[in-house]
């Protein structure tokens, strides 16, 4: 039984006969297409990454309301990261002329799976080196995380069906493909003028993040049981930053940088992954999808209440650059360019 109802400005209004009203960005029913929220939702926060703004959109929800599939997609269905990285290549196509710009793409493909960060690109012949994450000058610093140079979307989408093979899913008594991880997808977009070959060279990333979703855990076996403790676990430190977060939004200015250093964004590793989108650096979506099943009426509305904390969160994102002290990969081809011109010369 459909329990919720949408009015045209943007509020769930019902939840199974009681009002409850949530103001929201914007809202979706079960008849829209990825399609149309792609060009509604995420269109422009693509060309903010190409401009060189971190962006990330988030899939965030109960399991089985359809996170995976907005994100992934079919083959005759693409989802929201197949059209974000076919757009990040169309836009350089469609900009050669307006703006000179030399594009370069690195790709790295990661799951938090029972707080271990695993790499999905590593390869199969070598031991995974561990994933670690650090505190740097400049915010968080993966280490260990393999990246691979891309130059098409075919390129890109050959890599993440080799890491498809990896991700942990697994059957519960709420969805046969349930995933057992929370899963990023990272764009690392780097750019410079053409036309100056010494000028600033801009680095953004474009991250991409399906979660796992969360799920009562007394209904599955042992192993799916445990899995889904994980899950809840991190999905619980998420609750607490975006609170936290929206708490010291909610505060008066004097307040906010104290409130800032007492987020706990350390209580997890899916938190500190998201440490960049979360804590005001960049372009945010949070896409939060419920069921219309009376059954899950709880867990809708618990949902609504973290979109509600998410949406008081002030993001003020600016254009990222490389440092002085920063080679960026694309200088280095640059210099081997010109380093095997001037030998071909002599």
């Amino acid at each position: 039984k459909d329990c919720t109802t949408a009015s045209q400005c943007d509020k769930i209004e019902k939840i199974q006969g009681r009002t409850h009203s949530y103001t929201l960005d914007k809202v979706f029913g079960t008849d829209s297409s990825t399609d149309q929220i792609y060009q509604d939702s995420v269109a422009s926060l693509v060309k903010a990454a190409m401009e060189g703004y971190h962006s990330t959109v988030i899939a965030y929800g109960q399991t089985s309301t359809g996170k995976t599939h907005t994100m992934t997609g079919t083959k005759g269905d693409p989802g929201l990261i197949p059209l974000c990285i076919k757009d990040c290549f169309r836009y350089v196509q469609e900009n050669k002329s307006a703006e000179p710009r030399e594009y370069l793409f690195r790709l790295s493909y990661l799951e938090v799976y029972k707080e271990h960060i695993r790499d999905l690109l590593c390869s199969k012949n070598s031991a995974p080196e561990p994933v670690r994450l650090f505190d740097g000058p400049n915010g968080l610093v993966i280490r260990g995380l393999h990246e691979e140079v891309v130059s098409s979307p075919e390129k890109v989408f050959q890599l993440l069906k080799h890491g498809e093979r990896k991700r942990q899913v697994g059957a519960t008594h709420m969805n046969e493909h349930s995933s057992r991880s929370h899963v990023m997808v990272r764009l690392t977009i780097e750019s410079s003028l053409a036309t100056d070959k010494n000028g600033e060279t801009r680095s953004s990333t474009l991250s991409l993040v399906d979660l796992a979703g969360s799920e009562s855990v007394r209904l599955n076996g042992t192993e799916r049981r445990e899995e889904g403790r994980y899950i809840n676990k991190s999905l619980m430190a998420l609750g607490q930053v975006v609170l936290g977060l929206s708490d010291a939004c909610s505060n008066s200015n004097e307040n906010k940088k104290i409130n800032q250093q007492h987020i706990p964004y350390r209580d997890s590793k899916l938190t500190r992954l998201l440490q960049p989108s979360l804590s005001g650096n960049a372009q945010m979506l949070l896409m939060c999808c419920i069921s219309p099943l009376a059954s899950y009426m709880e867990e809708s509305h618990n949902t609504f209440k973290f979109a509600t904390r998410a949406k008081r969160i002030e993001q003020k994102a600016t254009i990222q650059t490389a440092n002085d002290n920063e080679e960026t990969l694309l200088q280095t081809y640059r210099d081997e360019i010109q380093d095997l011109k001037q030998q071909l010369a002599e």
